[in-house]
């Protein structure tokens, strides 16, 4: 029993670190702006704290264009 959970373990990290690496990937083919919308969508599903983290990453947008994805994330949350 030990074993296979063992073994499950080590295959969920690997399908972890897999992701991670597939993710940080293509991040690194978008552009700032677009790595900020794709972070500005994903932040209704983080944590709080990690939230706070992401939100400076928008800071170079502009006004309007924060308000829009400010919008589009409470309108998520809303259909949550």
């Amino acid at each position: 029993m030990k074993k296979t959970i063992d073994r499950d373990i080590n295959t969920y990290a690997e399908t972890v670190e897999s992701f991670a690496q597939h993710l940080e990937a293509y991040m690194a083919t978008l552009t700032e702006r677009e790595q900020a919308i794709f972070a500005c969508l994903i932040e209704s599903a983080m944590h709080p704290l990690e939230r706070m983290r992401l939100r400076s990453s928008t800071d170079f947008l502009s006004a309007s264009e924060q308000t829009v994805l400010k919008e589009l994330l409470e309108k998520n949350k809303h259909q949550e």
